[in-house]
């Protein structure tokens, strides 16, 4: 009996003991990653001898099963250049590791710059519709202008200013490495608002983006690509060790239009007569609105084709109703953003892989217009050896634009609504937006079947504008293949394959009885356009000693630039909304091809001595293929030394005083590739579109043997000052530069006009950006920041026979390159004054014209940007202020709108009598003749008002502008919920966001939104005529990880 109980006790002994050594096989481990104390997210953590792993949160924390046998975990931190981190587990179940070093694949390592440079933060990119919009007002030397609030439209991107009178000023947009087609097709007074091409990368998938201000040793590989400095972008990647996790995000937000010019709703269409106002209506096509008020006026009751309740005649005629005054602005509808995008990553010990797909669609506030975007990008690495990767990148892409006509076009919506008099219905009571769109009694009259509207032929009815279809189509890729190869622990050479391939559909109508072509027009054009770069460098890093650290690189670059535009077009056209090239006559066909190559050679080394003295240099040997293949050597070079680490590295005020300072000298090309001015066809130059600033047309561009490149030579001295452990950090550079042997379009001396090099541009200004951590506990924290731009540009030394040079604008009018003037400067006509400053009046009591001069200058004094975000626990509130102060905008728009007589202005003033205007006589002696801003029996249009004297532009001097601003520019609010809310489901992360953009706008200016430009991305700027206005945006967004 004792025997089987002990056997039996040691049986129970036995299998228990053998349990609990079954459960101590695996034990868990948690701890977090912190940087000094900052959270390092997305460290990979493996167990060595294994390829089980996790890796850390955005709080730095891990949790991982291991082996109870096992006594080691890896840390693996791959974006960390001192390599794995081991570390020996014993007893303990909480690990934590302090780093020295940044890691992580979201928060890449802070380079030195010599230049001004600002890393932006990535969190609400996911809520614009593009790149530039997100970057709006957080980067110091960046001036970003959307052109408008249209679906689509361009934005620009001026990195300090102008380099370049006819040439490009927009800096190099580099994403993972290689430089994307960023140019826009199309831009002009009239026509639609085209798109830059950097729409159709997604910001949903980037992860990084630095901006640049200034060419430096770290854009030599580029050349004069970077010229205007550069965007550096980087995507989303997988992560080694990494389970797969998927997340959806998708918003939605309301657009609504901000601002519109004020209309007057008192008076009728008509002219003044000899004893009273006297209506006119739309079948005497009377294009303006000085007609008799309306409370006048009544409807005979009887309809006609222009009005289902009869026409206006006086009210003592004894009609059937008074009169209404109709809101044009009723077009307008309801604008939206919807998007919906998923992502994939992850990743095993050798392999990381990002999935993503989306599609961003924006309906616009004009009926019919739209914008949508699809797109999939498929990335991957593959770690071939220890000492060998791979990588890969395809993004697919599609984009369509349906577009509406603007500006100064006779088909242009903006100014069909506009000029519409208060006393015409567009819809023809059909309702309003998309309903009166579908009623043909809308936009033609029963009265001849001709198109219906306020002014027949002379302003198109805008409900029949947008029946005019501008469509576009953008299908494209960009394929990139990277390899790294680490020679050894010194050598490393690396090499990039990239290819940029666009086509672009385009179809463009004018139905039958359109005012712009009144017999119909229909075109396609078809643009394929296509980047190939091919870039290897070889690089050498080496620590000697404790003190001095060496990096070295030598490379080659060579990129091909190919496009081709194919354009066929029939007029007239024979049946109404028939659109295609088999309905007309008159068949015109084009086809260009255009191509250039550019080759760079370079190299660049940088020397780190105590951490505290920052050297780099280098040069690179451009060749390029229009500048007539003659190669071209441009150095760069930038001492950095920070003083704080130098001679007080332990110094608790200051965690940084470094001053910095950077030479550089680079090319600059004809700008074949903007396919704005020139095109080429076997890198020779045949054909120029455009005109000079003495209003010369020219059709050929002769050849030039001695064409030279523009050179710009740049200076930028930094200081920047870190305290408190690197909770205030400030940046201030002074910067200047000198861009010689402009190229120009100019006529020679046998009447050919040819490129030719004039001109020199310089540059000088201040920028400023601080950052502060007002507020910082365990779970509240509050960062604010400020920046500040300032920059003049001036343009000097243009060949003899060029005083100006129209760089967007009219004839009459226009933004100038002007000898002595500041970049982009306002050409016009002035009030006649003289010698001292007084106006000239005529004997009629109306001043009189001068002579057309300099009459604004659009460039702002100051462009100020305010971030602020608040997080606690969950919850983050971001904001963005943005303020200008200064700069002109010509506002074409109100001159127009007050020789109508449809303005705000012009009806209010109507009732102004006895106006003396200040200033002398033509005798010289004071003026004091009165003069009434309403006159009867004028005799002609210049003497209805003051605001008719000087045609439809009226006086360009009196319709300057200022077009300072104070914008709330972004809201986002968002919370992420606990993870124990979401813990029992499947969901990893939830988080759910309020946002809202263009929230509020403090102006003087009586336009629309003074962030307009008519010319969209172009070097003219400051010119709103009719622009389309821009948008007010409240919306939400959800996003799930799993």
């Amino acid at each position: 009996m004792r025997l089987t109980l002990l056997k039996t006790s040691f049986t129970i002994l036995f299998l228990t003991a053998s349990l609990s050594l079954f459960a101590q096989q695996t034990r868990t481990i948690t701890g977090q990653i912190l940087n000094g104390k900052a959270p390092v997210p997305d460290i990979s953590i493996v167990i060595k001898g294994g390829i089980k792993g996790t890796t850390t949160d955005k709080d730095g924390k891990y949790q991982i099963e291991i082996p109870a046998k096992k006594d080691v975990i890896l840390f693996f931190a791959v974006n960390c250049s001192s390599g794995n981190i081991e570390k020996k587990v014993g007893e303990e179940n909480v690990i934590n590791i302090q780093l020295k070093i940044e890691c992580g694949s979201t928060k890449p390592t802070q380079k030195i710059n010599t230049v001004g440079a600002h890393q932006i933060a990535t969190d609400n990119f996911k809520y614009s519709t593009d790149i530039f919009k997100a970057v709006q007002n957080q980067s110091a030397g960046a001036w970003i202008t959307t052109s408008s609030g249209a679906p689509g439209a361009a934005t620009q991107m001026l990195l300090r200013g102008h380099r370049s009178i006819q040439g490009s000023n927009s800096p190099l947009i580099i994403i993972d490495g290689m430089p994307i087609i960023n140019m826009t097709i199309g831009n002009s007074v009239a026509s639609v608002d085209q798109s830059n091409r950097l729409i159709d990368i997604s910001p949903q998938d980037i992860a990084s983006l630095e901006v640049i201000n200034s060419f430096s040793p770290r854009l030599l590989r580029y050349g004069m690509q970077a010229r205007n400095g550069a965007i550096i972008i980087q995507t989303k990647k997988g992560q080694y060790f990494q389970k797969p996790s998927v997340t959806f995000f998708t918003r939605f937000s309301s657009d609504q239009i901000n601002r519109l010019p004020e209309l007057q709703n008192q008076y009728a269409q008509g002219f003044p007569g000899t004893t009273r106002p006297i209506y006119q209506g739309p079948e005497t096509q009377n294009q303006f609105a000085w007609g008799p008020p309306l409370s006048t006026l009544s409807y005979t009751g009887i309809p006609d084709g222009y009005d289902r309740k009869g026409r206006l005649v006086p009210s003592n005629f004894g009609g059937a109703s008074p009169a209404v005054a109709y809101d044009p602005y009723d077009f307008f509808v309801g604008g939206f953003t919807f998007e919906t995008n998923l992502t994939v990553r992850g990743g095993t010990h050798k392999q990381q892989y990002y999935v993503s797909a989306g599609r961003m669609q924006r309906n616009g506030f004009v009926p019919l217009s739209t914008f949508y975007r699809n797109h999939v990008l498929f990335g991957s690495s593959l770690k071939v050896s220890p000492n060998l990767t791979l990588g890969s990148k395809l993004y697919l892409f599609s984009t369509h634009g349906q577009r509406i006509q603007k500006g100064s076009g006779a088909s242009s919506v903006t100014r069909g609504l506009m000029r519409t008099p208060p006393s015409f219905d567009n819809s023809n009571e059909n309702g309003s937006g998309f309903q009166a769109i579908r009623e043909v009694s809308t936009f033609i009259t029963p009265l001849d079947n001709g198109l219906r509207s306020f002014s027949r032929l002379g302003v198109e009815n805008p409900y029949a504008s947008v029946r005019n279809p501008y469509s576009d189509n953008v299908n494209g890729q960009l394929f990139q293949f990277d390899l790294d190869w680490k020679i050894s622990s010194h050598w490393r050479l690396d090499g990039q394959l990239f290819f940029d391939i666009r086509s672009e559909e385009r179809a463009v109508a004018f139905d039958v009885f359109s005012a712009a072509v009144n017999q119909g027009f229909y075109g396609e054009q078809k643009y394929s356009l296509t980047d190939f770069y091919l870039t290897t460098a070889l690089h050498y890093n080496r620590q000697i000693g404790q003190n001095l650290a060496l990096d070295a690189s030598v490379g080659f670059w060579r990129g091909t630039q190919t496009t081709r535009r194919q354009v066929a077009s029939v007029s007239p056209l024979r049946t109404l909304g028939d659109f295609s090239l088999d309905t007309g006559s008159n068949f015109g066909l084009a086809d260009v091809s255009t191509d250039q190559t550019i080759q760079n050679v370079y190299l660049q080394f940088s020397v780190n001595y105590l951490k505290s003295i920052f050297l780099e240099a280098g040069a690179v040997n451009v060749n390029h293929s229009i500048i007539n293949n003659v190669s071209s050597f441009s150095p760069s070079a930038g001492l950095a030394i920070d003083f704080a680490q130098l001679l007080a590295p332990k110094n608790k005020l200051f965690s940084k005083f470094q001053l910095s300072a950077n030479y550089s000298q680079i090319g600059g090309d004809a700008n074949i590739y903007t396919r704005s001015l020139t095109n080429i066809s076997f890198s020779r130059l045949t054909l120029a579109l455009g005109t000079n600033g003495n209003n010369i047309p020219f059709s050929v561009a002769a050849d030039n043997p001695e064409l030279r490149q523009e050179t710009t030579t740049m200076l930028d001295f930094g200081v920047t000052v870190n305290l408190f452990g690197n909770r205030v950090q400030f940046q201030g550079n002074r910067f200047s530069s000198t861009s010689t042997d402009q190229i120009i379009n100019n006529t020679n001396s046998i009447g050919i006009n040819e490129l030719v090099n004039g001109g020199t541009v310089t540059n000088d200004g201040w920028e400023f950006q601080l950052t502060g951590e007002v507020l910082k506990t365990r779970q509240l924290s509050w960062v604010v920041g400020v920046n500040l731009t300032r920059f003049h540009s001036v343009v000097n030394d243009l060949p003899d026979n060029i005083s100006r040079i129209n760089l967007g604008g009219f004839n009459q009018f226009h933004s100038s390159a002007t000898n002595g003037q500041p970049y982009g400067v306002f050409y016009g006509n002035n009030f006649q004054r003289n010698g001292e400053g007084q106006l000239i009046v005529t004997n009629d009591g109306f001043p009189t014209l001068g002579i057309p001069g300099t009459v604004g200058n659009p460039t702002p004094d100051w462009l100020w940007g305010v971030t602020s975000s608040v997080r606690w626990k969950g919850l983050r509130v971001d904001m963005r202020w943005d303020v200008r102060r200064g700069g002109d905008i010509w506002n074409g728009t109100q001159a127009s709108l007050d020789y109508f007589g449809v303005s705000k202005r012009s009806g209010d003033q109507r009732v102004i009598t006895g106006f003396v205007y200040p200033g002398v006589k033509l005798d010289g002696t004071p003026n004091d003749i009165p003069v009434d801003f309403y006159n009867l029996n004028p005799g002609s249009v210049s003497r209805v008002s003051p605001l008719t004297a000087f045609g439809e532009f009226g006086i360009a001097e009196a319709n300057m502008q200022d077009a300072s601003w104070i914008r709330f520019r972004e809201l986002i609010i968002a919370y992420t919920f606990p993870k124990a809310w979401t813990k029992k489901s499947s969901i990893a992360e939830l988080t759910v966001s309020l946002i809202g953009r263009n929230l509020l706008l403090i102006t003087d200016y009586t336009g629309v939104d003074p962030e307009t430009n008519l010319t969209g991305d172009s070097n003219g700027f400051g010119i709103d005529l009719y622009n389309m206005p821009q948008v007010r945006s409240i919306g939400g967004s959800i996003s799930f990880k799993f």
